[in-house]
């Protein structure tokens, strides 16, 4: 939650929390641990086509380490993701057209949500539908 409302202040474009944090969470829930697992780091995607710079990223990625200090954060733009994905993977893909179309070509079912949370304190839900 902490995660969520520090990413609110930011307000990137089309944001939501997702990957790992969000799978880290609900499993330590679920399995009734008191103490919660460490974050290898809160994974925020946004979705901003009209500037698809690394240092957009970085201006993001800042913004929120200055919001929430005790957490390791890695922000993307889901619209510069046909640029590098290539180069990384060895392949192309499509051009996404949001961060919820980025959520649901995650390869990780568990993974597959994506959570923002609304200005009166709602919780809305990104995740992929099956079948694929």
């Amino acid at each position: 939650m902490r995660g969520l409302e520090a990413a609110c202040t930011v307000d990137s474009p089309d944001w939501v929390i997702g990957s790992g944090a969000v799978r880290i969470a609900v499993w330590d829930h679920l399995h009734g641990y008191e103490k919660r697992t460490e974050l290898a780091d809160i994974d925020l995607v946004f979705f901003d086509p009209d500037d698809l710079s690394e240092a957009r990223e970085h201006d993001i990625q800042s913004r929120l380490q200055s919001a929430l200090l005790d957490e390791p954060w890695d922000a993307k733009n889901q619209a510069a993701v046909h640029i590098w994905y290539p180069e990384k993977f060895g392949y192309e893909v499509d051009l996404l057209t949001s961060s919820a179309a980025a959520v649901a070509t995650w390869p990780e079912t568990a993974v597959c949500v994506g959570l923002r949370l609304a200005d009166n304190d709602r919780l809305i839900i990104k995740a992929r539908t099956w079948p694929r």
